[in-house]
């Protein structure tokens, strides 16, 4: 082998050392190598031969976890680890206080990238989602911190929850072999071998960069040269104010392990950091890293999985001969679901994250991971706290009745480490499409643009103009809502004001809560974190653009000692509602009255229920839906999303006699709120603002 390259005058050369002690140290280090020894270890082997798989499997998930604390380890503020944290009896006891059975730890495993030349560790590009390791990274704490944890969730009947990155990795050793052309890895990766005679339609890659993402006319001329696949749909990751990027980088010259020198381009539906897995190659490389890593997840006692960014697990030209299928593709169906059998087959459960149409989701949904996030109606029920109607809400649920996407198999969630996306993909793809919204027939394309038009408006005028991304704005639930009130989130609000800002975040929770399947909750929730001021994520703004910094402000779970940020350097968010100890301990407080809604949810029933049907009143304020139970009773809510007093009618018109003999107050957010008779004898309720009920109904004997 060669010893290292040096650089041309065309493009700067990729110092890679392609000797056999550095090849071998690549080889030790990479996610195939652990996979394939992890894979050993279970192959044959009694446990892994009868448990079903081929069927999702949410009652069962439900029935052992339907509420979830979903955390982010780079934002938790600790004087231990992260894990000593996750692990605390304190905390444990506090979660089984609030009625949690399950916590989402985020990814801990070891990310980022090595140096080409020294192997030299390189930190996360993106949070810790472009792995390189199946070990946890030291900052997080240790295996047997992380068993320490595992075991204090069983102690209180609860699990543990963690991730997969099926679509990509960072710049480990993988990519590094995949560069040098060794073995398996290029297989591993949609990367694309450009012949010397076309490198002069490469960009130049400067001394000591990665790589170069190409322009746009770049990218089409290596699609009809039959490189590339075609032109993606969309890239994920764009920053404002800045031209957009493609999903192709090429990287300088590397001499390889066979002593040709290449030039590649590779596909990144993400940040450049974060190099796509090809899911169809030969060699199925990607498809044994997934499955070692499933069970270096099994082996520490996880038992949930969550899918990481799913849709985007093949790639596929369009007939128009330059543009690609990439979102939801038949191959990205099929990768899901070949994780999720064997996930369901180790003894585990998954979730997953589908951000599409609902008919793909109804696709995914079949045979694939046991739960998905619900962001099909997460922009809606946030559409109708900013304006005030529900009628956009009501057209989703609707929706997803024509498809057949039951809320039992969905995560109902508050706030995630990502930003509040409102892409509204499925009138994307059913533009042409006539819907039923605000009482007339509207083409997709005009819902999608009314509601986006209402929403971004809003949120400018809410003082969120900063926190817009390509994909929504980069904010907290409680920062959401201050938009919501005009109310500046990151300055010192009066009691008052916090009392408006947890009333609206309670009936957001209301809404999630009460529905069948899971209800997933974050600790920017249970504090009420707001967003960090832009200067204080600078250094990291500035490095990418990235504006989820500014909802990731850290938290302090368990009242650590004046600590102003975590471990990974991110500030403090400010808290409005107190500590979770000071709030269980005061009866008014936004975490005593989910606890109570919490305890609500669990004596009802309504996560194992089935939603029947859902309509708005009183000019789109009032959301109403009727649930039907396992034990037959018939549970019904009332939302009132709009910031005046109405009263709210009870019933759904055909279900019989909804008079006050027959109808049982059940919960309320507001506990001044009592049921009235009408005088044609029917049952009514005068909701405050940002109030919910939920109430029973008895036919009459």
């Amino acid at each position: 082998m060669k010893g290292a390259v040096t650089t041309t005058t065309a493009t700067a050369t990729t110092s890679l050392p392609p000797t056999l002690e550095y090849v071998e140290k690549l080889v030790n280090a990479s996610l195939l190598t652990q996979a394939q020894k992890l894979a050993s270890s279970v192959s044959a082997k009694r446990a892994t031969t009868h448990r079903p798989y081929s069927r999702p499997q949410p009652t069962e998930v439900i029935e052992k976890a339907g509420v979830w604390f979903t955390s982010y380890p780079p934002s938790t503020i600790t004087t231990e680890s992260v894990l000593k944290c996750y692990g605390s009896e304190q905390l444990w006891d506090i979660f089984a206080k609030i009625g949690i059975q399950a916590l989402h730890t985020g990814p801990m495993k070891c990310a980022g990238s090595l140096d080409p030349v020294t192997l030299e560790h390189k930190e996360t590009c993106d949070g810790y989602f472009d792995r390189i390791s199946f070990d946890i990274d030291p900052i997080f704490g240790t295996d047997d911190d992380y068993t320490s944890m595992v075991e204090a969730a069983a102690k209180r009947g609860a699990i543990i929850a963690g991730d997969l990155v099926p679509g990509h990795t960072g710049k480990g050793a993988d990519y590094l072999l995949a560069l040098l052309n060794y073995g398996q890895y290029p297989g591993m990766y949609c990367m694309y071998e450009v012949e010397e005679k076309d490198w002069e339609h490469l960009p130049v890659v400067p001394e000591g960069v990665d790589s170069v993402n190409l322009s746009f006319s770049e990218a089409e001329w290596f699609v009809r040269a039959d490189y590339l696949p075609g032109l993606p749909q969309r890239v994920l990751f764009s920053v404002p104010g800045e031209a957009p990027k493609t999903a192709f980088d090429c990287t300088g010259e590397v001499v390889g392990a066979d002593g040709v020198t290449r030039r590649w381009i590779y596909l990144h539906f993400f940040k450049p950091g974060q190099p796509t897995l090809n899911w169809l190659d030969p060699s199925y490389a990607s498809s044994q890293v997934q499955a070692g890593d499933v069970i270096s997840c099994m082996n520490r006692g996880v038992k949930m999985v969550r899918l990481d960014a799913n849709p985007f697990l093949g790639i596929e030209r369009t007939s128009d001969g330059l543009n690609a299928h990439s979102e939801g593709t038949p191959l990205s169906v099929a990768a899901s679901n070949s994780i999720a059998w064997m996930i369901r087959k180790l003894g585990g459960w998954s979730f997953q994250e589908l951000n599409l149409s609902l008919d793909d989701i109804a696709e995914f949904a079949r045979g694939g991971a046991d739960l998905s996030y619900d962001f099909i109606t997460r922009p809606a029920y946030l559409h109708a706290i900013l304006t005030g109607d529900a009628s956009f809400l009501n057209l989703m649920t609707e929706e997803m009745q024509r498809y057949n996407v039951e809320p039992q198999t969905l995560i109902h969630a508050l706030q995630n480490h990502d930003e509040i996306t409102y892409e509204l993909v499925h009138f994307l793809k059913h533009s042409d499409r006539d819907f039923k919204y605000r009482g007339k027939l509207v083409s997709g394309k005009n819902v999608r643009d009314s509601v986006l038009e209402e929403m971004e408006s809003r949120v400018r005028a809410g003082g969120l103009g900063d926190a817009k991304s390509g994909n929504g704005v980069c904010t907290t639930f409680v920062s959401f809502i201050c938009a919501a009130l005009s109310l500046p989130s990151s300055q010192s609000l009066s009691t008052d004001q916090i009392s408006k800002v947890s009333r609206g975040h309670l009936i957001l929770a209301f809404y999630n809560c009460l529905q069948p399947g899971v209800f997933a909750l974050s600790a920017w929730d249970l504090l009420g974190v707001a967003n960090l001021d832009p200067a204080q994520v600078k250094k990291w703004t500035d490095i990418d653009g990235d504006l989820r910094w500014l909802n990731r402000g850290s938290f302090d779970l368990l009242d650590s000692e004046g600590l102003g940020e975590s471990a990974l350097g991110v500030p403090k968010g400010i808290s409005l509602y107190g500590s979770l100890s000071s709030q269980l301990s005061s009866p008014s407080s936004f975490l005593s009255k989910l606890t109570l809604l919490i305890n609500y949810r669990q004596e009802s029933g309504v996560g194992s229920g089935r939603l029947d049907r859902t309509f708005v009143s009183n000019n789109g304020a009032l959301f109403h839906s009727h649930f039907l139970l396992e034990d037959g009773t018939h549970l019904y809510t009332v939302i009132n999303f709009s910031l005046q007093s109405v009263v709210a009618k009870l019933g759904f018109g055909v279900d019989g006699d909804f008079s006050s003999r027959n109808v049982s107050l059940c919960y309320s957010t507001d506990p001044t709120v009592t049921l009235q008779e009408s005088e044609d004898g029917s049952s009514s309720v005068a909701l405050p603002a940002w109030t919910a009920i939920s109430y029973s109904f008895t036919p009459a004997d």
